[in-house]
């Protein structure tokens, strides 16, 4: 008797939760944000598959000479700008998301304003990734590799900040 009106005690709350956490079934608001996520979630996802799936390919495997291969290595730093850039996009507005019912703070002291701050850590990151690698074509400034070095420097510090922003935020994609 005891361990059936456990059972109930841990059973019914349980089934109560898992009711009032399924929106699928509620107002056109709700459905409407769980579009919104999705397709969010769709977009970013997306562009890291992409980009990691041309990563493990490789870049410019046909490229014969140092020419082709800076020549091809623009249009591959191209993609993976875009990739980038839609992956920051979903990431930043999945973090501007607001669940029905959920009110909006007004002040800063609130809440921080999460969507700013990535825009802000996406810009400084992008200086950063601009500075480092002018510093690696610097660094062979005069030889012929120079331009080379930071078009090679550029994509992989773009693919490394996908991956760490793919870690720092992935309880958004769950």
């Amino acid at each position: 008797m005891r361990v059936s009106i456990l059972c109930l005690s841990i059973c019914i709350p349980a089934c109560a939760i898992a009711q009032g956490n399924d929106h699928s079934q509620q107002s056109p608001e709700w459905k409407a944000y769980l579009a919104e996520k999705g397709a969010l979630r769709a977009r970013g996802t997306a562009a890291l598959t992409a980009e990691y799936a041309r990563e493990k390919a490789g870049d410019c495997p046909n490229a014969e000479n140092r020419l082709q291969m800076e020549a091809c290595l623009q249009t591959e730093i191209k993609i993976t700008e875009n990739n980038y850039v839609m992956y920051v996009r979903a990431t930043g507005g999945l973090m501007r998301l607001w669940a029905p019912g959920n009110t909006k703070p007004t002040s800063t002291t609130q809440f921080p304003d999460l969507g700013k701050q990535i825009d802000t850590a996406e810009a400084a990151w992008s200086s950063y990734r601009d500075t480092q690698c002018k510093t690696v074509e610097d660094y062979y400034f005069g030889s012929e590799i120079a331009g080379g070095a930071y078009l090679n420097c550029k994509q992989e510090l773009m693919r490394r900040h996908m991956h760490e922003l793919e870690n720092l935020y992935s309880d958004l994609w769950h």
